[in-house]
């Protein structure tokens, strides 16, 4: 028995959410152009994924984490028939070690799940009968993902999926740990049943804000229809206790706490003697529960940056203790009596933030007031030392805090936001991933009118499928002060290409060779992509020596 029809009608989040809802078996194949994506399910949650687009395989991850060379991953593909023997192939040649390849293989498979969810144009066809042998299963958190992804969909399809208008809706109490603002905000609207409109009318927000978040609170089980039986939250994300900001803080101070002196086996709660795979499920449990966008809903800064200090050592740990050779390097340097690694330490604001301001007119969300004041003609004086005098020598302000008031921040913000976007460079370049997006993200709000911070930081969050939608906001902002930049746009292609968005992907690489008639990679990836190449063979040079003209031409 199949299901089918056309994911415009039915979006891929609302199969899911069903799946999920039915704890059915079955598998799903959604299909845009010639690209492919299947996800299997097993009692209602997604197990596998595979896939035929090209920004999905193993050869381009592995390229892109820089875990392989361009080159030796082209030496691996002429070796092998099959797509699946690539991994194994990797791991033969001594490129790259077991653990590594597994713990890519996961990633990739959860790519796979989370782009497909993200496809807004194609057929789909869901078949109960058949069944897929595999030798990875993932454990994906459903109710995050449709969280994330479900508002991406467009407010007519929300308003059709949601049904009839006169429904209403009430919370179910269910919990998924990493809700934005505007999720934890229209949540907090609805404090009696209220229909779809209801709920939009009390937000003051627009449409195309509210009424999507609305369908993807439904889709994750945050909210149902009212009297209807809960289905509660079932994703692993879903443990997180109810706690005070206070208390959440507290329990960070402990953990990083924990890390003082302490060395990488006990930060990942392992023994020297574990093995790979152990240190990689403790990573993975760790990570989940200390990734710097848990407690989103809080909105608080200062727990941001203690779950971004714990993260960092957490990753740094795994980074050396999945590696053989850098795990034995460790081992003998913490066995010969070495200084144990240095811990992350909090980092701690110069000046405090003032208490959080009410909620404004119209139900807009309290932002945490700072010591700066919001109005250009009277601002905030630096901090003072003693004898009168503006302090002096004051340590740079975190780059991830948000505390705003600074010596440095008032007398230049230009120069603060480039020495946090030269620090992010450096940290892309020793694949601090994370590092370097909180800089990045300081960058853009110190200097929102800087092209190139908007477009390194959406080319850092394209990085992951789960941050295409911001890292989509941040290149075309960037294309408005940069609009010859074909990098940029290059960049777009890519991340539309990646999500199976063809013909949006394809606008972007023409729009490249529009600026940049040479540009390789565009070209590349519109014969890649199966389209019709802009040149044409056997034309001859005219006598202007305009070679433009060649490249323009059709095959």
């Amino acid at each position: 028995m199949a299901d089918k029809g056309n994911i415009s009608e039915k979006p891929v989040t609302e199969i899911f959410r069903e799946m999920g809802r039915s704890s059915r078996s079955g598998i799903l194949r959604v299909q845009a152009d010639r690209h492919i994506r299947i996800v299997v399910f097993e009692e209602g949650r997604p197990v596998f994924g595979i896939s035929n687009v090209p920004g999905d395989q193993l050869d381009v991850l592995l390229v892109r984490s820089r875990k392989l060379t361009p080159d030796q991953a082209k030496s691996v593909k002429s070796q092998i028939t099959k797509e699946a023997e690539f991994g194994p192939k990797v791991v033969e040649l001594g490129l790259s070690d077991v653990a590594t390849i597994d713990a890519a293989i996961y990633d990739q498979i959860c790519r796979i799940v989370q782009n497909t969810m993200l496809m807004f144009e194609g057929e789909y066809t869901l078949d109960f009968s058949q069944r897929v042998n595999h030798d990875v299963t993932i454990d994906a958190p459903l109710d995050q993902w449709l969280l994330d992804t479900a508002r991406n969909v467009s407010p007519e399809t929300a308003r059709r999926v949601l049904g009839d208008p006169n429904t209403l809706y009430v919370p179910t109490g269910a919990k998924v740990a990493e809700m934005s603002p505007l999720d934890g905000f229209l949540l907090s609207r609805i404090s009696s049943p209220k229909t779809v409109d209801e709920i939009h009318t009390v937000s003051g927000l627009s449409e195309e804000q509210s009424i999507p978040t609305i369908y993807a609170l439904f889709a994750a089980g945050l909210i149902a229809v009212d009297g209807a039986e809960s289905a509660g939250n079932s994703g692993p994300l879903a443990d997180a206790p109810i706690q005070s900001v206070e208390e959440i803080r507290d329990d960070l101070d402990r953990v990083l706490g924990s890390f003082v002196g302490a060395e990488y086996y006990d930060v990942l709660q392992i023994t020297r003697r574990a093995e790979p795979a152990e240190v990689k499920r403790s990573y993975y449990a760790l990570a989940k529960k200390f990734h710097p966008d848990r407690y989103q809903h809080t909105n608080d800064q200062e727990i941001r940056d203690k779950l971004e200090a714990i993260f960092s050592h957490v990753s740094k740990a795994y980074d050396t203790l999945k590696d053989e050779k850098l795990r034995a390097d460790y081992d003998r340097r913490i066995g010969a009596g070495a200084a144990t690694p240095s811990p992350i330490v909090p980092p701690k604001p110069i000046v405090q933030p003032l208490p959080s301001t009410p909620a404004g007119a119209g139900g807009t969300p309290a932002r945490p007031a700072t010591a700066q004041s919001t109005s250009p003609t009277a601002p905030e004086p630096p901090p003072v030392a003693a004898g009168g005098t503006a302090a002096q020598g004051q340590a740079p302000m975190t780059p991830r805090s948000r505390t705003t008031g600074t010596l440095g921040e008032q007398a230049n913000p230009e120069k603060l936001a480039e020495q946090h976007y030269n620090e992010a460079m450096k940290r892309l370049d020793s694949r601090d991933l994370m590092g370097a997006i909180a800089l990045l993200r300081e960058a853009v709000r110190l200097a929102p009118s800087r092209g190139t911070y908007h477009y390194q930081l959406g080319a850092a969050l394209a990085t992951n499928p789960r941050w295409s939608k911001e890292a989509e906001k941040h290149l075309l902002e960037a294309t408005r002060f940069e609009p010859t930049n074909a990098q940029i746009f290059l960049r777009l292609g890519q991340i539309y290409r990646d999500l199976g968005l063809q013909k949006r992907a394809e606008s972007q690489f023409r729009h490249v060779l529009a600026i940049d008639p040479i540009n390789r990679a565009a070209e590349a990836a519109l014969v890649e992509m199966g389209v019709e190449s802009p040149k044409k063979k056997g034309a001859k040079d005219d006598s202007s020596g305009n070679v433009f003209s060649k490249l323009f031409r059709r095959k």
